[in-house]
């Protein structure tokens, strides 16, 4: 299959928090046709977190999203600001958004991208796992952040997954790149019983 071309830049349809929606065209070579097509372009480097404590807790939040326009609970995300890494950015957003700090941040997959939809948005973002987390109470969450904090024994959270009562895909995604590296006897038990 020959892959699809960009012609020319694309068209900025609408700019707002850092992301941009864009038409932008394509030449399909299999069809000889030119297609119109629409993205979802983020300007900075996001990172997922997957933050659990010494307890086996994961570290959740619970926010509003407006595309779902439902409350939902997720892992902890944010940007890394200019100059920053996906790492420096998970330990900052993690305490900004949460108010836990985590003993070691490190990433979970080797790429160290993901993309987030590939269809229709052009982002990628990175996978982190923030170990042995504890309170801090410092939390300082941005204008447009309505968020609570919830911790989840890991079992429920995974029993919230399985339930459908966690559906962000993000948190989905990172949680199972998470249970590969977690390295606690208990996990060994709580896979067996959950995959049942």
């Amino acid at each position: 299959m020959k892959p699809w071309e960009k012609i020319g830049p694309p068209q900025v349809i609408a700019k707002k928090y850092g992301i941009s929606l864009l038409l932008q065209k394509f030449f399909r070579p299999e069809q000889q046709a030119e297609i119109d097509w629409a993205l979802v372009s983020g300007d900075g480097k996001t990172v997922v977190i997957f933050p659990i404590t010494k307890n086996l807790e994961v570290v959740a939040i619970k926010e509003f999203k407006c595309g779902s326009n439902e409350t939902m609970v997720q892992l902890p995300c944010g940007n890394a600001e200019q100059n920053e890494t996906h790492r420096e950015a998970a330990a900052r957003e993690l305490e900004e958004e949460t108010g836990y700090r985590a003993k070691t941040v490190r990433y979970l997959a080797h790429q160290k991208s993901i993309y987030f939809e590939p269809t229709h948005v052009e982002g990628k973002y990175a996978a982190v796992l923030a170990r042995d987390c504890t309170y801090t109470g410092k939390l300082r969450l941005d204008e447009t952040e309505d968020i609570e904090t919830a911790i989840i024994p890991l079992e429920q959270w995974m029993e919230m997954i399985w339930r459908g009562e966690v559906t962000d895909s993000k948190s989905i995604a990172v949680t199972l790149l998470a249970l590969g590296s977690l390295e606690a006897p208990e996990l060994k038990e709580l896979v067996k019983k959950i995959g049942k």
